[in-house]
């Protein structure tokens, strides 16, 4: 019991630096401790046509996960997570995120959170859900939706 309080503890430490350092408010000391890079240079700047922003840390977290969740990079292995096809590199994607997370012509849905979300088929039929921020500036995460998922150990028997 105290080891699951003290992991749920950590997990929810580590959300609230993450959306702290995703406003630009996490103190340099914090960053440091935590190993996230808090120079300009950790977030792709918006494009002059509005486009949409997808960070160094959100790209680590969709690639190979942090403390709340994503990881879905062929081969990392996170349970219950849904990989990208194995013949994707990182900056496809990366791009591909990026891509329908600046697509006006898609159906966004705002969430309850706030959170907008849609999907798109890809050219090789792989379905990608985007996840923006309430302003649809920024990339939330970005994973594959019609895949085999990792096997749960919790829940598989």
């Amino acid at each position: 019991m105290k080891n699951r309080a003290f992991r749920y503890f950590l997990s929810t430490v580590a959300v609230i630096a993450a959306l702290a350092y995703y406003k630009g408010d996490l103190p340099p000391e914090a960053a440091r401790i935590l190993g996230v890079d808090v120079s300009q240079s950790a977030v792709h700047e918006a494009a002059p046509g509005g486009d949409v922003i997808l960070s160094d840390v959100r790209a680590q977290h969709i690639l190979y996960g942090d403390a709340s969740g994503g990881g879905h990079k062929f081969g990392v292995g996170k349970p219950c997570k849904s990989e990208f096809p194995s013949d994707w590199s990182d900056e496809k994607i990366l791009s591909t995120v990026k891509r329908i997370a600046a697509n006006d012509n898609l159906p966004w849905r705002q969430e309850d959170n706030g959170y907008y979300v849609s999907e798109y088929s890809t050219e090789d039929g792989t379905r990608v859900r985007v996840v923006l921020d309430s302003e649809r500036a920024h990339v939330i995460t970005g994973y594959p939706t019609n895949g085999q998922r990792n096997p749960c150990p919790a829940n598989d028997p």
